[in-house]
């Protein structure tokens, strides 16, 4: 029940046995009890109840049924377009077809498919996607079955794993062939647990149609996928323009990662370009090109190059030769730091490091080895040294002693980004420390103003304290993407939220509002106090990301002359102009004062009007006066319209409020019109 007002806030409701929530404009109110009707009692011959049928048993028939996605790629095209790549084409249509033998879902059952795409579902099925795979095109949805009220969800029999369902799914219009090499269908069964299945993968449909049998339904997620792959010559400098061009990927990536640095190194030029060189031979190492936030994986093998018989001889000639100076000059030895972080030859006490992208050192014995440091940027965290593609010591000093064996080597000092920090248009600032490992490599958090609607403010003032007055909302939706999907990190990150309102409000909290696809989960507190007196901060930790409000939260509440219990709640925008510190003053009339009596005969008046029936010597009312008062205690009339919940939570004389609950009305008694109006029917 809602109810607002813009004028006058010294209102008269007439509450006719009030319980539960009200919805209403401020100002007085009045509730009365109207006499319950008299049970009937039956005689025993007539109480009988008739014999009842026997039901019929449950039928489980056959199941197949079909059901049709119109996929939009709209905006997922434009996104293409602005990265240059050239093939996009429109969005295509599909059928999904769900079969089970007898015995599966009762009959008068309903299939139902929703397109769905969760940051759980594609972090779960990215987890199972074949290495060095990208996802050119996907469709993602959520397929279950309901029962004949249509929202009886049906869990399908499959006697413990051994009776699949089948789920058939044709595409009207397959991608062209030149823009994918495999089709891949994955399966989650649960979205906590992100436990995901691979039903489908190969590199040819058969008459436009995957089919996989599976022992349950939940979420489904159809990937057409390629493979970018180069060879290179060993030792042959190859500019990175020439491979992305080679895989029409315009633009400069913003993060190139080589993921085995001991078999392949990406340097840049004098002129700013990268450069790919192998070092050795190798059957496969992946490349990782970043373009604002979505990653291009190309897989990289290396041949030795051709060179004639003199060459031959020559180089190992040069070779012998390198091997002798290198008994005489000492083994080389590398270190180069990834981007997030430098290295350094360990100072002497006292010293400062001169750090720096890469180091060489010449040794004829591991003990002639300088200590070396790996010292991480601001925001980044050493994760260890890499050695030919893998992780080989975790502590941030390389000594002599960590050298595996004495010979030419290369180590990588890895830095993995561990602090993010974004700010919204209206001026809101997050900031994320997370663990390493929390999320993966070319993470990119976004952060963006939410509008604070009327689901946004019933979800917080769900989650707050009962009887708590929202004065004041700020919202914005965190979220983090990898791959070009979102994605959520893997364990609880701390979390800072900067904002003028925490500074401003008395009584600041931050409250989670979960994403649709959550809707089993309730909106939560996070933190009610600030990081430090007259502070714009509150710090708090989480592992789930959607919509976070920045509220102001005061607590009120009346007890009456009779002991009866109200929680008022009171909320507005900024528009409604009400100063900080304002307070809802809730007062209820004796039932021997002038507006008490005023009230009363105003609303047997009003019922009679109306030509409802009632007994003015059963009728109880109460009359409560609602209103705001700014710090001087003068009444405020808001500049627009406010929204009340008015709740009573116990009366004299009844133990449960639940059995009179029907028997409640509320009425708005207008003090300037004199009019009366009926806020809440009995039973509403």
């Amino acid at each position: 029940m809602l109810k607002e007002t813009k004028r006058t806030l010294a209102l008269v409701l007439a509450l006719i046995m009030m319980f539960g929530t009200f919805s209403g404009s401020l100002g007085t109110a009045a509730y009365a009890d109207e006499p319950e009707p008299e049970e009937i009692i039956l005689p025993a011959e007539e109480a009988e109840a008739e014999e009842l049928p026997e039901k019929e048993p449950v039928k489980y028939p056959a199941f197949r049924q079909s059901a049709f996605i119109d996929w939009d790629f709209e905006s997922e095209i434009a996104a293409r377009a602005e990265k240059g790549d050239k093939y996009v084409d429109e969005g295509k249509g599909l059928h999904l077809t769900l079969s089970a033998p007898e015995g599966v879902f009762p009959e008068g059952s309903e299939l139902k498919v929703a397109l769905r795409d969760y940051a759980d579902v594609n972090l779960a099925v990215s987890n199972e996607r074949e290495a060095g795979y990208n996802v050119r095109e996907k469709y993602c949805f959520q397929v279950g079955v309901y029962g004949a009220d249509g929202e009886t969800y049906i869990s399908p029999n499959t006697s413990g794993d051994t009776v699949p369902v089948t789920v058939s799914i044709t595409i009207d219009e397959l991608p062209d062939e030149a823009r994918y090499s495999k089709v891949s269908l994955f399966r989650t069964s649960n979205l906590e647990g992100r436990k995901t299945d691979k039903l489908y993968s190969e590199e040819e449909l058969e008459g436009n149609t995957v089919t996989a049998e599976a022992y349950g339904l939940g979420y489904w997620t159809l990937e057409f996928e390629y493979l970018l792959s180069y060879r290179l010559t060993v030792n042959e400098e190859v500019l990175l323009k020439d491979i992305c061009d080679y895989h029409h990927l315009s633009g400069t990536p913003s993060q190139v990662i080589s993921k085995a640095p001991g078999l392949f190194t990406v340097t840049q030029n004098e002129g700013g370009e990268y450069v790919v060189k192998a070092l050795s031979a190798f059957g496969g190492a992946e490349l990782e090109l970043w373009y604002d936030g979505v990653k291009y994986s190309v897989m990289l093998d290396a041949v030795p190059g051709a060179a004639p018989a003199e060459e031959e001889e020559a180089e190992e000639a040069e070779e012998t030769e390198e091997t002798e100076e290198a008994a005489e000059e000492g083994y080389r030895i590398t270190f180069t730091a990834s981007e997030g972080g430098k290295v350094a030859f360990a100072p002497e006490t006292g010293a400062e490091a001169e750090l720096k992208d890469g180091l060489e050192q010449r040794i004829k014995a591991t003990s002639d080895l300088k200590d070396v440091i790996a010292v991480a940027d601001e925001g980044y965290t050493f994760k260890g040294w890499m050695y030919k593609g893998e992780k080989f010591h975790e502590g941030a000093t390389f000594t002599w002693a960590n050298v595996p064996m004495l010979e030419d080597s290369g180590f990588v000092a890895a830095f993995v980004k561990t602090y993010y920090e974004a700010t919204t248009e209206s001026g809101v600032t997050v900031s994320v420390t997370a663990p390493v490992g929390a999320f993966p490599e070319g993470t990119v958090m976004k952060v963006k103003d939410v509008e604070a609607d009327d689901e946004v403010l019933d979800a917080v003032k769900s989650a707050v304290a009962d009887g708590a007055v929202v004065r004041k909302v700020q919202a914005v939706d965190i979220s983090f993407w990898a791959g070009g999907v979102e994605i959520e990190p893997n364990g609880k990150i701390q979390v800072k939220i900067t904002s003028d309102l925490i500074r401003e409000a008395s009584t600041p909290q931050i409250v989670h509002v979960p994403d649709v696809q959550d809707a089993d989960s309730e909106a939560k507190v996070m933190v009610t106090d600030p990081v430090a007196e007259n502070s714009d901060e509150m710090s708090f930790e989480s592992d789930r990301f959607s919509t976070y409000v920045v509220a102001e939260v005061l607590e009120t509440e009346h007890i009456d002359a009779f002991g009866n219990v109200y929680d008022v709640i009171v909320t507005y925008t900024e528009e409604a102009k009400i100063p900080a510190d304002s307070k809802v003053v809730v007062k209820e009339y004796a039932e021997d004062s002038d507006e008490y009596i005023n009230a009363r005969k105003k609303v047997i008046a009003d019922k009679k009007a109306k030509g409802e029936e009632t007994d003015p010597e059963t009728l109880n009312i109460a009359v409560l006066d609602i209103s705001i008062e700014d710090p001087t205690g003068a009444k405020i009339e808001p500049g627009e319209s406010v929204h009340v919940d008015l709740k009573i939570k116990s009366l004299p004389e009844v133990d449960d409020l639940a059995k009179v609950t029907g028997t409640i009305e509320v009425r708005h008694l207008n003090e300037r019109s004199g009019e009366v109006e009926t806020v809440a029917s009995a039973g509403e």
